[in-house]
């Protein structure tokens, strides 16, 4: 690795860093929005799925304009909003 090969990654580096928002960096993935909302929902039910727990399912992004909310599932009685 050359001496510009690392300068550029480390700019790279910083740069990400600037960007950071600070909460959910972990599902950055631009341009797609829709994308990433509904990839946060979904590591939600995985993770309660490895725990044994189903909380909903039928996960679907609703998409710009159509919002809020970013996504929506069905609980466990089939239903999309509970009041």
């Amino acid at each position: 690795m050359t001496e510009d090969d690392e300068r550029a990654i480390v700019a790279a580096m910083r740069a990400a860093r600037a960007q950071a928002r600070g909460y959910a960096d972990f599902h950055l993935w631009p341009p797609d929005r829709d994308l990433e909302e509904w990839g946060v929902a979904n590591t939600l039910r995985e993770s309660a799925e490895r725990r044994g727990e189903d909380i909903f399912r039928d996960l679907r992004m609703r998409g710009r304009g159509n919002d809020p909310p970013d996504c929506q599932a069905l609980d466990l009685w089939g239903a999309t909003d509970r009041h």
